[in-house]
């Protein structure tokens, strides 16, 4: 399981990646900034400041990798940050390309967007890999999403403001990118293995 960690993308919980490594996941760190991508299953991205490093993305070798093996069905689950890169753009002094992964554009804003906790659940219907089960964390961000009219959520919170009215966590194949900072239980640790596993299979 790739994980996304340099300057970019910083925040995790070592919980979460301690989840992972017991559910069987061996991670292999990696800088979208500076490395090309290691030979990887699946690609957890956190949240950190994309937005500081939008023309250093832009320019990277590894954009046209991630998207290309997203069109593959890679499992992939960005958070924050992550669901910012994985955009079609991201509008900082200008508009630089990301990933052109899930139908959106993120838009860097002057005041806070979100702040607190969160709570929901996983849609059974989302036609993801995580399983139907209950999200808890955190949102704090600057940024805004904006939507394509075709964008399909796979988060639905009671608390929380998400990406928009109480939806987070667009889909697209495999993919999802929220604006939750996730505390992950065993249950999708688990599925997110078994996960990488089944793609390994068909590559």
């Amino acid at each position: 399981l790739g994980v996304a960690h340099d300057e970019a993308f910083c925040f995790y919980y070592q919980d979460n990646l301690d989840r992972l490594a017991r559910a069987g996941a061996e991670l292999r760190f990696f800088s979208p900034l500076k490395d090309t991508l290691p030979d990887i299953d699946a690609l957890y991205f956190g949240g950190g400041y994309p937005e500081l490093y939008a023309r250093e993305l832009e320019d990277s070798n590894c954009r046209g990798k991630i998207n290309n093996l997203a069109s593959e069905g890679m499992p992939i689950y960005g958070e924050c940050g992550g669901l910012m890169y994985f955009c079609g753009s991201m509008t900082t002094d200008r508009e630089y390309r990301m990933c052109s992964i899930l139908p959106a554009r993120a838009i860097m804003t002057s005041k806070i967007q979100a702040l607190g906790y969160v709570q929901g659940t996983y849609s059974a219907n989302a036609g993801s890999w995580t399983g139907a089960h209950v999200v808890k964390g955190h949102e704090f961000h600057y940024s805004r999403v904006e939507c394509d009219s075709d964008a399909r959520f796979a988060i639905h919170l009671t608390i929380g403001r998400g990406i928009a009215d109480g939806n987070d966590g667009i889909r697209e194949g495999n993919v999802i990118g929220a604006y939750t900072h996730a505390y992950f239980s065993d249950a999708f640790c688990r599925h997110f293995v078994e996960a990488a596993g089944k793609f390994r299979k068909i590559r």
